[in-house]
């Protein structure tokens, strides 16, 4: 017995190597020791400290250690598969295969064919697949360590400890623990997420002021990419010391774009601002009547030339899709030039407060940046104007807004015509008919002289809450026109298409600018010194109980420049207001 020891313990030196698992990012503190203890000729093995019981006592023979595949299998975490056909036992896991066969020196690794050598080739002993412990240590790593005076041999290998669990506290901290009414509150989001990552925040309860006094319960819930979760809660104090009221406080603090609420009596109360009104000269062909697509045909015709500004507004009310064409057709002698200068587009959309609104503000930003184009129009015949109108088909119920400010060298033949998506616009022109307007006090078309206004306030505004009624008829009157395809005059109702500059010349310290809707909701956009304001960012103005804020001056007096057209799918008046702000030091 001793002689075979002494061999099995020659074969285990040799054979002895140290594994650590792949990858190249493993450490001593990221490894785990795995041990596991034979005593030969008999059938235990202990694992980690555990006694197991393999299939067959562990045996030298010819000098060569045989151990149960099984029983390796088990301590390993590998799988043993037999395949009757092939009489093939699969000793494997996620990344490793060891094929083989008793009594066949042939055996396959990782797919590769390998040979065992005479003294090594596996056996069954009872029904037990005996396998060489020499070839299975070099093959999946482990380093022995015979111990023949205790008739045992320890087999050792490493192992990756798994990841330690993601490590998920919410947290948060507040810049203070006690604040007066209408103080504004910072709030320090110091959530941890070791191992993932913050999927949902969800606040509770954090005002950015309280404007009651008492005690304030604030809570931050977070979860991570695997639906764990963890809540924090702080309790703040308000005092009954007043730094701001509501109104005080979301005038000075709401940010640009965004709407806060206001009593809309009150509006009526401000001081009403008297403005100049300079008409500058600028064709503008409104089509807009009928607003919604019930036929094919044509909806206006004009001849034209000189710098015009088209309005199309349309919705559409067919079962199919359809598509408006801005045509332009040279009856001259000579070609013709159309030079398109600016344009301001959305849509096709369901929401008309989206396409009026999101209109304007393509046609403000390209002010600043549209790059021009010029078509050519030869004799007799005719071009597109603003081709990307009639790429896009218009759904059932889906409205499409332009703005297109365009000048042609000599007079030419203007229509906007409407067709169903699937028929041709030349084939069908020949037997296009014109469409009757529907004059109903709102919706119009025609041709305007006075496309273009400036109102400009001289005197200080901002001392005082004010307002400066816009788009009302009355104090800012509507630009009349003429209907040239119908004969008839017609008035722009609400200005629409109109673009306007308003010149405050003085505009106090501190003071908030806002937009107040008075005839319903409103969604537009405006540039402010050049910056384009979304009014609001998102949404809408629902009625005159809200506003959106514009500007606000700082402690000097400014000049202030507000640019706009009045938006389709909104409804007018719209009221500028003046608010002084409070400051508190």
């Amino acid at each position: 017995m001793n002689k075979l020891l002494k061999s099995a313990l020659i074969v285990l030196l040799v054979v002895s190597i140290w594994s650590f698992p792949e990858g190249g990012g493993a450490t001593a503190e990221t490894l785990k020791e795995n041990k596991v203890t034979l005593i030969l000729n008999t059938r235990q093995l202990y694992h980690n400290g555990a006694v197991y019981l393999s299939g067959a006592p562990h045996v030298v023979n010819k000098g060569v250690t045989f151990i149960s595949i099984r029983a390796l299998a088990d301590r390993l975490g590998y799988k043993v598969s037999y395949n009757r056909d092939t009489k093939q036992y699969t000793f494997s896991n996620e990344t490793t295969s060891l094929q083989l066969a008793a009594n066949e020196k042939q055996y396959r690794f990782n797919g590769k064919q390998l040979s065992f050598t005479d003294k090594t080739v596996p056996y069954t002993t009872k029904g037990t697949m005996m396998v060489p412990l020499r070839d299975v240590t070099k093959m999946f790593g482990m380093r022995v360590f015979p111990k023949l005076s205790e008739n045992k041999v320890e087999l050792i290998w490493y192992t990756e400890l798994p990841k330690p669990a993601a490590k998920l506290e919410a947290s948060f901290e507040t810049n203070k623990v006690q604040y007066k009414i209408g103080e504004p509150i910072e709030y320090f989001d110091l959530s941890v997420a070791e191992g993932s990552k913050i999927k949902k925040v969800n606040w509770t309860n954090n005002e950015k002021a309280f404007f009651t006094s008492g005690l304030q319960t604030i809570t931050l819930q977070i979860e991570n990419e695997l639906g764990h979760t963890s809540i924090a809660s702080q309790t703040i104090f308000i005092e009954e010391e007043v730094m701001y009221t509501k109104p005080e406080y979301d005038a000075l603090f709401t940010p640009v774009g965004e709407k806060f609420p206001i009593v809309r009596e009150a509006v009526l109360d401000y001081l009403l601002v008297p403005f100049q009104l300079n008409h500058q000269p600028m064709k503008l062909v409104r089509s807009n009547s009928p607003e919604r697509i019930v036929q094919e045909g044509i909806y206006y015709q004009d001849h034209l030339s000189g710098n015009i500004r088209f309005l199309i507004h349309h919705q559409n009310a067919r079962p199919n899709p359809v598509k408006i064409y801005l045509l332009a057709k040279n009856n001259g002698n000579t070609t013709a030039t159309v030079t398109v200068n600016n344009l301001g587009m959305f849509g096709p959309n369901r929401f008309v407060s989206a396409t009026g609104k999101n209109s304007v503000a393509n046609y403000l930003t390209g002010l600043q940046q549209y790059q021009t184009e010029t078509i050519t129009i030869k004799p007799d015949h005719a071009e597109l104007i603003v081709a990307e109108l009639s790429s896009k088909a218009i759904p059932t119920e889906s409205v499409m807004t332009l703005y297109a400010d365009v000048y042609a060298d000599q007079e030419l033949s203007f229509q906007v015509i409407v067709l169903d998506e699937e028929n041709d616009l030349q084939r069908t022109y020949p037997f296009l008919q014109g469409i009757n307007a529907t004059r109903d006090g709102k919706h119009t078309r025609g041709t305007f002289e006075n496309g273009n206004r400036e109102l400009v306030v001289s005197q200080v505004f901002g001392t005082q809450l004010s307002r400066i009624i816009l788009g009302d008829g009355t104090q800012d009157p509507y630009v009349t026109g003429v209907d040239n395809f119908s004969g008839y005059n017609e008035t722009n109702f609400g200005n629409r298409g109109v673009f306007y500059t308003v010149q405050l010349e003085r505009v106090a310290p501190n003071t908030a600018l806002v937009l107040n809707p008075r005839g319903g909701h409103y969604a537009g956009a405006f540039l402010v010194n050049g910056q384009l304001v979304m009014a609001p960012t998102n949404g809408v103005l629902h009625d005159p109980n809200e506003v959106v804020v514009l500007h606000r001056t700082g402690q000097t007096e400014e000049k202030v420049t507000i640019q706009f057209i009045p938006a389709s799918g909104s409804n007018l008046p719209i009221n500028l207001l003046s608010i002084p702000l409070k400051i508190v030091e």
